[in-house]
């Protein structure tokens, strides 16, 4: 089941009445001494803050960034094989795709920057791919099954790391 998007304007509206609560009402009710009042305002602070946090938080996990990575090992003229890595943006934000991950079994692997600085902003519905050389990086891979035998991840921006899916080359 789909979760529905919270709107921006509910998180921003609780976030006011919070203030409300926890400013105006609070610091009038403490200059007119009025003990209960005082701990109720303190009270509806503290819910509408847990509110627009939670409301935050959902907001967040429902929408946002979407990324698919694709991992394709190419026969160059030569024989040896180069890799392909195209990633895609199918969330409702533009993202920035800033390194790949080649990362051999037993080994910690190595980053490799996935397009120029500047190229690196991933819109709504766009997709980009980096080419990358054997001579590139200093790991090596022999042949096709070799290169699959790596874990291929993307980072965004906001240093998570998305696992790309193999596929071609065999």
């Amino acid at each position: 089941m789909k979760r529905r998007r919270v709107p921006s304007w509910l998180v921003q509206l609780t976030w006011f009445i919070a203030g409300v609560f926890g400013t105006g009402a609070f610091w009038y009710y403490l200059s007119q001494k009025n003990d209960l009042l005082i701990y109720v305002s303190a009270a509806g602070a503290l819910a509408f803050v847990f509110i627009a946090i939670t409301l935050h938080v959902l907001g967040e996990s429902n929408g946002g960034h979407r990324i698919s990575a694709r991992a394709v090992p190419v026969e160059t003229s030569t024989g040896k094989y180069s890799l392909h890595v195209t990633v895609s943006n199918s969330g409702d934000q533009p993202i920035s795709i800033t390194h790949v991950l080649l990362r051999p079994p037993g080994s910690p692997g190595v980053w490799v920057n996935f397009a120029p600085s500047g190229q690196v902003r991933l819109d709504v519905g766009e997709r980009k791919s980096a080419n990358i050389d054997a001579v590139s990086v200093p790991i090596n891979w022999q042949s096709v099954d070799e290169l699959r035998s790596f874990d291929v991840f993307v980072q965004d921006a906001l240093g998570k790391n998305h696992k790309a899916v193999w596929e071609g080359g065999k």
